[in-house]
């Protein structure tokens, strides 16, 4: 991986595996996410802070949609399974084999 890389990989693994990154959202923005999503609870008034922030972390894991392009090696998907699992695991792959000219011009 190009140290770039790595790094936007590495917290989209942590996300996928385990919610939001502390470092995400400063302590001003957390507290307006929470205030913001405390008013779908029946009563905003007596939802924890916690309870509201993995309600949204658990929003943000069913509405996430990331678009990975890559070269599909087989040794870039072992190095990913090894280090990165959860690129794997909780994602869904499609490769697509690159065209030959031919194949091109008939699309």
């Amino acid at each position: 991986f190009e140290e770039q890389e790595a790094v936007v990989l590495e917290a989209l693994h942590t996300f996928l595996q385990h919610g939001p990154l502390a470092s995400t959202w400063s302590e001003e923005q957390r507290e307006q996410i929470c205030e913001e999503m405390a008013k779908s609870f029946a009563k905003p008034e007596d939802a924890d802070e916690e309870q509201v922030w993995n309600m949204f972390a658990s929003r943000i894991r069913q509405h996430l949609h990331v678009l990975l392009c890559a070269p599909i090696q087989r040794t870039l998907l072992q190095k990913w399974s090894r280090e990165l699992p959860g690129l794997l695991t909780c994602c869904s792959i499609d490769a697509f084999l690159p065209l030959d000219e031919q194949a091109l011009q008939a699309v």
